[in-house]
């Protein structure tokens, strides 16, 4: 009797607290369109890394190799749909 006792009760506050999860929950945006999009120029080379922007949460930096090894980044801000022209490159021996 007690063991089912202790079970009722423990399902009953799994139930309650999956219920306040759930209430919680908020519906994320959908997909975002990339119409406004600029296209990233093939000259910067191929992409090797994406890593967040840590002054502006809503961009990312791309890290591109190009042919001669140079490395090169490049700010992208996935709200406005543009591409910074300003790079950085970090030439390799």
């Amino acid at each position: 009797m007690r063991k089912t006792q202790i079970q009722r009760t423990a399902a009953s506050l799994l139930l309650a607290c999956m219920g306040f999860a759930v209430a919680g929950c908020e519906r994320l945006g959908g997909p975002v369109a990339t119409d406004g999009l600029a296209a990233i120029p093939a000259a910067y080379g191929e992409l090797k890394a994406v890593t967040p922007d840590q002054t502006q949460p809503f961009a990312s930096v791309l890290w591109f190799e190009q042919s001669d090894k140079t490395i090169m980044a490049v700010r992208v801000n996935f709200v406005r749909g543009t591409i910074s022209s300003t790079t950085v490159k970090f030439p390799r021996n």
